[in-house]
C-alpha cells in the first residue's frame, strides 16, 4: 500500500514540474524533465516529501541531464546510465548529480564529491551532492 501511495505521489510531483514518468522499476522511478531546474526540483520534492519522511522511506536520487534516445516511451543513453549509477551511490536522503547537470545549474548549491568508480564507466566520475 505504501509503495502504491508513493508511486502515485511520484507521478504527481513529476507531472507538476512538467516532467513525465518513464517507468517504475521496483521501488525506483525514472522520469524525464524539460529543464535542468525541473529535473532537480522533482528530486528535491521527492527526497524531502513529508509522507516519505513520515514513513521512513530512504528516498535518494541520481541525476544527469543530456541528450538521450527515446524509443517506444523509454529512454536510452549515457545520461540514463549515469543517473542510474548515481542513485545507487547516493545515500538515503541525498541527491547526487553529474558534472553536466552541475554545469547547467551553476547557481544551485552543491558540493563536489570524490570522483566515483561506477559500473560501466572506465574512469572515475565526478559527482556533486545537492546541499
Amino acid at each position: 500500500a505504501l509503495l502504491n501511495e508513493f508511486s502515485a505521489t511520484c507521478s504527481d510531483v513529476v507531472h507538476a514540474a512538467g516532467g513525465r514518468v518513464v517507468k517504475f522499476i521496483g521501488d525506483e522511478v525514472m522520469w524525464v524533465a524539460p529543464t535542468p531546474d525541473a529535473l532537480v526540483q522533482v528530486a528535491v520534492d521527492l527526497v524531502e516529501h513529508p509522507r516519505a519522511r513520515e514513513a521512513h522511506l530512504q528516498v535518494r536520487a541520481g541525476l544527469d541531464f543530456g541528450t538521450v534516445l527515446a524509443i517506444s516511451g523509454d529512454y536510452f543513453g549515457n545520461p540514463v546510465n549515469l543517473a542510474a549509477r548515481l542513485v545507487s551511490a547516493a545515500g538515503p536522503g541525498r541527491i547526487l548529480m553529474s558534472a553536466a547537470l552541475r554545469a547547467a545549474l551553476p547557481d544551485r548549491p552543491a558540493v563536489m564529491q570524490e570522483p566515483l568508480t561506477l559500473k560501466g564507466f572506465d574512469e572515475p566520475v565526478p559527482a556533486y551532492a545537492l546541499s
